[in-house]
């Protein structure tokens, strides 16, 4: 039998007696090979073979086997497997092309085979003589570990299954990019550039961790970028789940890429987050230095720990410095001086041989990346007053200059005190009014806060919200002679019981600040241009057309108050033009609002990254996906580098981003959404009304793709806690209804859908006004739902009703084109295909005219 068919008949013979020779000194183990296969010689000679192309550092076996078997043997068998050739038919895909092979996989690019969208995958299949039980075991265990992870930069797992040959195989998202160190070199990527797509992986190796998922094997060909400059981090292959005990790995192959090993792992000893931690710490320094890491060099002292050391250190087998650097757009001194400091320090933390002295998290260690680049102390930094003051200097490098540059011209104010003796009281009045007014301020939160003391209040718990009825309750007593300080915190907690979804209370005090801001500081102010803004916004969530008055007031008075080119200007618009198009997305003062308020806040000076991220998610609302999308990206970014990962804003970027993104990849939009999810879960609780929207929108796409075993459950506990949460019959309940009424409609039990859709209708058109495209929905939603039980009679006029009135609706072409397909569904079952021709003709004008509008 020739070796690589022997090879393949054998493993499990091959895989033993390998183990337990590696276990051994070198000089010893082919004697032990030897002495175990007396009258075996085909296998003695394979397993000395193998043996023979093995490269060893330090007894540890550090060629992947792939490598060895297929350097040793030729490739495996598999490449003329019947089922793996380009047409071939895996599930529900068909396969176009290999892409890769490693030691346990094969990867082809696959697409749909059954024509329920467009798709393209990557199918990993595992490959022919490798599927002995344990090797199955890990395969399996990838798949278990893949699906527990949901993570933009993680990427997704699609399905999996088994070939008709019984290979287990896994359908996951095809990322087409380069090797992150490769892009960032190709691209000439800055330190600080690196930084940002190093904690895109960062994140992905957090959320995994939140997963109790450690994936020990991070490297730049494990993360892929692609040209948005997105990270995926790719092959949990050989990642372990922390709460299983059992090593699914073979006892001679260790789980690992050596170069990029932590030191446990190169011993044998345990695996936790601490060694992905160190992976962190060797990417990071390749990264910034252009250094790749080497197991031996870097326990021999060759390869120095420090960052700033490497840049300008000639390595061999690496470029020179001075191309290093160059690709990062510097040279090598000053790439030395860029990375001296802070970046030192966060690379050796993570790099610490002790898992115990490293950083704690993934997490922890991308938080002081990000206080690098916001130029805060970093908790890895030794505590000290110069190092803190230091930091201050260099945030704040203009203002500690000016306060230098203003002692010297005290010297010459001096000259002419008499003069400006006049405008020096002013000021000191002005300052000492001030001075009270914050006086004020403090000791009425010293004295609210107190009262969350629980020396004050013995066991007694106080929530934010107590605090806030407190607060509004004690302002008349408190600040009753101060109508400025008074009308700021009014808004201020008119603010906070916005963000915390309690609208009605928010309301009223929004409606006295802005009396009192007045009363303060007259009709024109930016004060009131704010209060007025807050208090539409406010204000539409339960009136928009209250709100729609109270916008251009908003609006002519900031114009008025700081020019019509200032960022509050733009923020109004922005808020105002939400409002519109919600009301109607074909309104043409939206777009132009939009690109008004988009103009102005990149060019007004100062940090506008919230606003501006709020002006361009609104602009991408009602766009095609080739324009949204872009635009919800820069908005995510912008509030991902302000707030960071856990915050009600970036969980709402990626909300509407999931929106954007549904048409063209509903899983990649449910990721998205199920993300949001979970922050908002974490910041604002299950509770909240912000998080009970973005539940109802994941179970919305997940019916939308047929899910309904999954969005009928979501549905359902949207629908309970909003019942807690709101009085009976409000409008929120009619949009968890509506939506679980046609996902029980749409699946197997319509009649229990025409129950909640019948609640919903009730709802809606008592709180609706009339001709409400609402309305209208939940008509021909219940219409279905009878069409469904093949109630046809009854169908037909609320369908048809429901119709009429959204196929003019502002709704968007996609909720018009569902109302119509409907339609036809309800007469090709009632009276066959030939009355469906002219809804038919409809849909497919409908379905052109968006075409031709986003062309």
């Amino acid at each position: 039998m020739p070796p690589n068919e022997l090879l393949w008949s054998r493993w499990d013979d091959v895989d033993a007696l390998l183990s337990r020779a590696l276990d051994l000194p070198s000089d010893e183990r082919s004697d032990h090979v030897v002495a175990a296969t007396a009258g075996d010689e085909e296998l003695r000679a394979l397993v000395l073979r193998l043996l023979a192309r093995l490269a060893t550092n330090g007894d540890r076996l550090t060629t992947p086997s792939g490598d060895v078997i297929a350097g040793a043997f030729g490739d495996a068998p598999e490449a003329s497997d019947p089922d793996l050739v380009p047409g071939a038919k895996v599930g529900q895909f068909v396969i176009v092309r290999r892409r890769a092979r490693g030691g346990m996989a094969t990867v082809y690019e696959a697409t749909r085979a059954d024509g329920a969208y467009r798709q393209q995958v990557a199918l990993k299949v595992l490959r022919r003589g490798l599927d002995t039980d344990d090797m199955v075991r890990r395969f399996l265990t990838e798949r278990q570990i893949l699906s527990s992870l949901s993570h933009p930069n993680i990427a997704r797992l699609l399905d999996g299954g088994s070939t008709p040959a019984g290979r287990p195989y896994l359908v996951m998202e095809l990322v087409e990019g380069a090797p992150i160190t490769a892009l960032a070199d190709t691209n000439r990527l800055d330190v600080l550039e690196r930084l940002a797509l190093f904690l895109q992986v960062a994140d992905a190796v957090h959320a995994a961790h939140r997963q109790l998922v450690v994936h020990r094997d991070i490297k730049p060909s494990n993360i892929l970028v692609d040209a948005d400059r997105n990270v995926k981090l790719l092959d949990f292959g050989i990642a372990k789940l922390l709460e299983d005990d059992a090593e699914h790995t073979q006892a001679g192959w260790r789980a690992m890429t050596p170069d990029y090993a932590s030191p446990e792992q190169l011993a044998g000893g345990a695996v936790t987050t601490a060694t992905d931690v160190y992976q962190l710490g060797l990417l990071l320094r390749e990264l910034l230095t252009g250094v790749r890491p080497l197991a031996g060099k870097e326990r021999g002292g060759d390869i120095p720990v420090r960052a700033s050391r490497l840049a300008i250190r000639t390595i061999a087998d690496a470029p020179s410095p001075a191309q290093r650097a160059a690709a990062r757009g510097t040279t090598p001194q000053r790439l030395r001086r860029l990375l001296a400091g802070d970046l030192d320090t966060i690379v050796a933390k993570a790099l610490r041989p002790e898992p115990e002295q490293r950083y704690a998290s993934a997490d922890g260690m991308a938080s002081d990346v990000r206080r690098y680049l916001r130029q805060l102390p970093i908790a890895a930094h030794p505590e000290s007053r110069a190092y803190r003051i230091g930091k201050f200097v260099r945030r704040n490098r203009w203002g500690v200059i000016a306060a230098g540059t203003a002692g010297i011209a005290l010297v010459g104010y001096a000259l002419t005190i008499t003069v400006q003796s006049r405008r020096v009281a002013a000021e000191r009045d002005r300052a000492t009014q001030e001075a009270a007014k914050a006086e004020q301020v403090t000791r009425f939160l010293v004295q609210l806060f107190r009262g969350a003391d629980p020396n004050t209040t013995p066991g007694e718990r106080v929530t934010a919200r107590e605090l806030l009825d407190r607060g509004a309750a004690q302002i008349e007593h408190e600040l009753g002679d101060e109508p400025a300080v008074r009308a700021a915190m009014l808004a201020a907690i008119g603010q906070s019981y916005y963000h915390l979804g309690h609208y009605t209370l928010a309301q009223p005090l929004l409606e006295r600040a802005v009396e009192e801001r007045r009363a303060a500081h007259g009709p024109v102010h930016r004060a009131v241009a704010s209060d007025l803004s807050l208090l539409a916004v406010v204000t539409a969530q339960t009136d928009a057309t209250r709100a729609l008055d109270l916008f251009p007031e908003a609006l002519g008075v900031a114009e008025r108050a700081v020019g019509p080119a200032h960022a509050l200007v733009g923020k109004i618009l922005a808020d105002y033009a939400a409002l519109l198009g919600r009301r109607d997305s074909r309104d043409p003062r939206v777009t132009e609002m939009l690109d008004r308020a988009v103009t102005i806040l990149r060019a007004s000076p100062g940090d506008n990254r919230s606003e501006l991220a709020h002006a361009l998610t609104v602009a991408a609302y009602g766009r095609s996906p080739d324009i949204a999308i872009p635009l919800m990206r820069e908005g995510l970014a912008l509030r991902q580098s302000l707030h960071g990962e856990l915050h009600t804003a970036t969980a709402s970027s990626l909300s509407d981003l999931a929106l954007a993104t549904e048409p063209v990849d509903p899983l990649a939009a449910d990721s998205l959404m199920q993300r949001a999810l979970e922050i908002l879960d974490v910041v604002l609780g299950r509770r909240h009304a912000t998080t009970l929207v973005v539940m109802n929108n994941l179970a919305g796409l997940r019916r939308d793709r047929g899910a309904y075993a999954e969005a009928v459950p979501l549905y359902r506990e949207v629908l309970s806690l909003r019942r807690a949460l709101y009085p009976k019959a409000h409008t929120s309940h009619a949009f968890a209804l509506y939506g679980l009424g046609l996902a029980l409609a749409e699946s197997d039990d319509p009649r229990d859908g025409e129950r909640h859709l019948r609640e919903a209708l009730g709802i809606l058109r008592r709180t609706q006004p009339p001709g409400s495209p609402l309305v209208s929905l939940a008509t021909a939603g219940l219409g279905y739902a009878l069409a469904r039980q093949h109630r046809f009679v009854q169908a037909e006029p609320l369908l048809l009703d429901g119709h009429r009135e959204i196929i003019d609706s502002p709704l968007s072409v996609r909720e018009r084109a569902r109302t119509l397909e409907r339609v036809i569904w309800m007469y090709r079952a009632w009276r066959g295909p030939t009355a469906v021709a002219t809804y038919q003709q409809q849909l497919d004008s409908l379905l052109a005219s968006e075409g031709s509008s986003t062309s």
